[in-house]
């Protein structure tokens, strides 16, 4: 990916994304180290628009002898409602022991530490990445709204429970 951005060759590649599998060609500027991995801003041909491709979701790179056409490069901002746009407003309590995951993941000013020591958490999030999140905290956090989250989290537990039944 260097060698594409210092020769300004264009790089093709397989991409996996949550929604779906494709091949791309992309004209790549840069490389950024963001929500703890590594991904490439780039011009995509196919979609004719910037975009931000995670390194470790790309198969079969293959540097290409086309060269970058000129143009305008903007920096991508990175507020995290562009990239991941919140649907859902959450609101969840954690046990204490979980902490750590939160100030990990959105910082100290997060949650509010209540009577009985859970922390209460809520911020408004992307329901689709909500869900795996909170599935990584495992039975440490209890969603108290919305009724979709709960409900989505009841359906994810009874279809993992269903396959350990015996």
């Amino acid at each position: 990916m260097q060698t594409a951005i210092d020769t300004k060759r264009a790089i093709g590649f397989d991409y996996y994304s949550p929604k779906a599998e494709s091949a791309r060609l992309i004209d790549p500027y840069f490389l950024i180290f963001k929500w703890s991995s590594w991904y490439v801003w780039g011009f995509c041909r196919g979609k004719q628009d910037f975009r931000m491709f995670k390194l470790n979701r790309m198969d079969r790179l293959e540097l290409s002898a086309e060269p970058i056409a000129n143009r305008e490069v903007r920096f991508p901002e990175f507020e995290t409602k562009t990239f991941f746009p919140a649907n859902v407003h959450l609101k969840a309590a954690f046990d204490p022991s979980m902490k750590w995951h939160l100030i990990e993941n959105y910082g100290s000013s997060s949650f509010t530490i209540q009577e009985d020591d859970s922390l209460l958490f809520e911020m408004d999030m992307d329901e689709n990445g909500v869900i795996a999140w909170l599935l990584s905290c495992g039975d440490k956090v209890t969603v108290l709204e919305p009724q979709s989250v709960k409900e989505k989290m009841l359906q994810v537990a009874s279809a993992i429970a269903s396959k350990y039944q015996e």
